[in-house]
């Protein structure tokens, strides 16, 4: 959603007759950090999840090069294209992630049926009762309220 609000906001008069800096603030504060790092926490972790941790262990570490490998290269290719095309036309330089972001959602959806999917097991918030290591999302949460 940041991205696409981020888009939205540089075609003119489309959310209003005057600049939406509020609407821009939102997408670039809030909802594009958390949809980054929501995104690639759950997908790497997902990813490696598709194989047997101990039969296919050289796969799952193929795998995490390749996962970060392209996501740098993402990057890159972003920082470089996105301000030359911002020069000629800002609305196509966002449009250019939204679509890519787009596409790459489809393609993740389009696999479900065939992704392993384990159950969830415990409790969210409480410590875990078969492992006296483990503290619950409450815990973490109190700590980061501290700090």
């Amino acid at each position: 959603p940041g991205i696409v609000l981020v888009t939205l906001t540089t075609i003119p008069y489309l959310l209003g007759d005057v600049f939406n800096s509020t609407a821009l603030s939102i997408a670039v504060l809030f909802l594009w950090p958390m949809g980054t790092g929501i995104v690639k926490s759950i997908v790497n972790v997902m990813g490696a999840k598709q194989f047997h941790p101990l039969l296919q262990s050289s796969i799952i570490e193929r795998y995490y090069v390749n996962f970060y490998m392209t996501i740098n290269i993402g990057a890159l290719s972003g920082i470089t294209m996105i301000p030359i095309l911002a020069q000629t036309n800002v609305t196509y330089a966002y449009m250019i992630p939204c679509v890519a972001l787009t596409t790459g959602i489809c393609f993740f959806i389009s696999g479900t049926p065939k992704y392993v999917k384990s159950k969830p097991r415990g409790e969210l918030f409480a410590p875990s009762q078969n492992n006296k290591d483990s503290i619950g999302l409450t815990t973490i949460l109190r700590i980061t309220i501290l700090i």
